[in-house]
């Protein structure tokens, strides 16, 4: 499966419709900003897992699985954490190092869900009154 864009392409599409530039991007996510540049002009091609995580948390309404293998619409359901798998056949088409990121992504996702989910239980039992 030949990929129609990447992921730096991606990016830059997204910070143009969403009007961010890198420094915004920065100081929002507090992702460092020459990493943030050197992923838009192509100097990293495979961004660590904790940039998707930035766009994660702080722009939930990316999807993340167009960001990383360019599927389906940029944006998706606000607050949505699309299932990033992969069939063993379509993990072959990709490189190891594009595999590796979505893994570490969805770890993250999973983690980033498990928080949440104890940050709400915890404010539940606060409402509540319990300790």
């Amino acid at each position: 499966m030949a990929l129609e864009t990447t992921i730096n392409q991606r990016v830059k599409r997204f910070f143009e419709s969403k009007k961010i530039s890198q420094k915004l991007f920065s100081e929002v996510t507090g992702y460092d900003e020459k990493s943030i540049s050197n992923i838009v002009n192509d100097k990293t091609q495979y961004p660590k897992a904790d940039f998707f995580q930035a766009f994660a948390i702080h722009y939930p309404e990316i999807n993340l699985r167009w960001l990383l293998i360019g599927e389906g619409e940029m944006e998706g359901e606000p607050g949505a954490f699309p299932v990033v798998a992969m069939e063993p056949q379509e993990r072959a088409s990709y490189k190891p190092a594009q595999v590796k990121s979505v893994e570490q992504l969805a770890e993250a996702n999973a983690n980033l869900v498990g928080m949440l989910k104890d940050c709400m239980e915890e404010k539940e039992r606060l409402r509540k009154g319990e300790k």
